[in-house]
This record gives structure tokens, C-alpha cells and sequence, in this order.
């Protein structure tokens, strides 16, 4: 019996843990187990060809603190599998020597906590804008450069970090996580495509 209990116990502590997502949030949460929570959705839209709710919210259990808002997306069959945060503006940072301050010392934190990222790409300058103080307008223009770093948790899904450009010395940091089923929940939005497409040809 006492064996018994303890495989209950390990199986529930690791569904606990391995549902854990950023943020105070939890993966496979619904939008209303979310707002009984206490948060709040200032702007709630459907997408119903990729059955997908997003909420955007300014506050959740666990803020970071250079939050500006997050974006959270419900699949109509799993649940919250994605959370993306968008920081304030960094600005006044012509060379980006700011921006990149922020990115490597969050960078740093999810190392501590995934390991090596599984992927990065930091580098400017290789189409147009390539002087000192275009960082930002190099990020912001397609192939001109890219700050961005993945990492794969063990339970599943991704994590994404990106420093942004929106203009000459202004930019913003991105953080993005996709859930242990956001993956399966893509394929199954693409196979059904498939099969709508292909019953209309």
C-alpha cells in the first residue's frame, strides 16, 4: 500500500511540475480557470480557422520586470500552450548597448534554468543597415540581423528570447513559450486544413 501511494504521489508531483508554465500560468489552463485567477483579459479574440483564443493581459501571477503586456493563446483542445511577453520600450540605446544588456542578462537566467540554448543567431549588419548606430533599424529590416536564442525544456515545448528594433535607438525584448502540446496542437490544425482542402478539390 505505502508503495502504491508513493507512485501516486511521484506520478501527481510530475504532472504538477511538467504543467507548469511561465509567468505563475499553468499549461493546459482554460481562459476561464485563468480569469478565476484574477487575471484580467483587456482584449479576448477568437481565431477559429487555427482554434485559438488570445488573451492579452498587462498583469499575471508572476510579473517580470520590464513587462509591458503578454499575449496568451488557448488551443481549443489543450488549453494555454503559448506565452508570449512584450517589454516596455527600451529607448534612448543608438548603439543597443542596452538592449543587449537586458537580452544577455535574461539570456543568462535561462541558461541557469534550461542549459545551453539549442539555438542562437546574434548578428548584425549583413544587409543595409550596417553602421554602429543602426542596431535597431538593422533588426527591424528582414535579413539585416537577428538577436535571438532557443531553448528546449525537458518537458517539452520551446522557450525563445529575441531583442526587437522598432527604430533608430528604440527597440523591445520578446520572450516567447510554447507549451508541451503546442507542437500537436499545430499539426492537428494543419492536417485538418489538409483534409478541408482536399474534400474541396
Amino acid at each position: 500500500m505505502k508503495k502504491l501511494l508513493f507512485i501516486i504521489t511521484t506520478i501527481i508531483s510530475f504532472n504538477a511540475v511538467s504543467s507548469e508554465g511561465p509567468f505563475g500560468t499553468t499549461w493546459g489552463h482554460s481562459v476561464i480557470e485563468l480569469e478565476k485567477e484574477g487575471i484580467v483579459c483587456t482584449e479576448k479574440t477568437t481565431d477559429s480557422k487555427n482554434d485559438l483564443v488570445t488573451c492579452k493581459t498587462s498583469s499575471l501571477l508572476k510579473n517580470i520586470s520590464i513587462k509591458d503586456f503578454y499575449y496568451l493563446l488557448f488551443s481549443q483542445n489543450y488549453g494555454l500552450q503559448k506565452v508570449v511577453m512584450i517589454s516596455t520600450d527600451i529607448t534612448g540605446d543608438i548603439t543597443g548597448r542596452d538592449g543587449k544588456e537586458i537580452y544577455n542578462k535574461y539570456k543568462s537566467v535561462l541558461k541557469k534554468k534550461y542549459s545551453d540554448p539549442d539555438f542562437e543567431w546574434e548578428s548584425v549588419g549583413r544587409k543595409l543597415y550596417d553602421e554602429y548606430d543602426e542596431f535597431y533599424q538593422c533588426l527591424a529590416y528582414d535579413g539585416c540581423g537577428n538577436y535571438i536564442s532557443y531553448f528546449k525544456p525537458k518537458e517539452g515545448g520551446s522557450v525563445a528570447i529575441e531583442l526587437k528594433g522598432l527604430a533608430r535607438g528604440k527597440g523591445y525584448m520578446k520572450l516567447t513559450y510554447e507549451g508541451p502540446k503546442w507542437s500537436k496542437h499545430l499539426e492537428e490544425v494543419n492536417n485538418r486544413k489538409k483534409s478541408v482542402d482536399s474534400d474541396a478539390l
